[in-house]
């Protein structure tokens, strides 16, 4: 058993509305997501979960933690004259959390079976932070947090 894959089999928490979370505004993007409407993995494009698995099988969420903290304080020694903002900015570390988190969930795929992933499962209706907080795993925004995590999820496809 790997330990950063998690079984959330009759866990999947999933609703039409968590969709709608892609267009809420944030830092720097006053209508949501730019990728809302323009990539096949994001809504409205994509599909609704239980059109894309299989909910009656094993399914699984894969976690990369990315340790922020240690990251932001190399960039302080850096860049001392950098805003706390700057430190964070996901263009200097996102990129490489994801590779690992792709690798990982190829690894897992093939241990356990899975012929199904989704990078970006709350485009599917997928509530991840309820669904990880059901095996245990507590999910936090981005403001403040030491340790990032990504998660996929895996399964079989419908």
């Amino acid at each position: 058993m790997l330990d950063y894959v998690y079984d959330v089999t009759g866990n999947v928490v999933h609703h039409f509305r968590v969709r709608s979370w892609c267009m809420l505004p944030y830092v720097g993007h006053p209508h949501g997501c730019p990728n809302y409407g323009k990539q096949d993995t994001c809504p409205p494009s994509v599909s609704y979960v239980t059109d894309v698995f299989d909910l009656s099988r094993k399914m699984y969420i894969v976690v990369h933690e990315f340790d922020l903290a240690a990251h932001v304080e190399r960039l302080r020694e850096i860049h001392p004259e950098w805003s706390e903002r700057q430190l964070r900015n996901v263009l200097y570390w996102q990129s490489a959390s994801k590779r690992a988190l792709k690798l990982k969930s190829k690894k897992a795929m093939l241990l356990y079976n899975c012929s199904v992933v989704s990078y970006r499962p709350e485009g599917l209706g997928v509530n991840m932070y309820l669904t990880a907080r059901r095996v245990g795993i507590r999910l936090l925004a981005m403001k403040n947090i030491t340790i990032n995590r990504h998660i996929s999820l895996i399964g079989s496809s419908k």
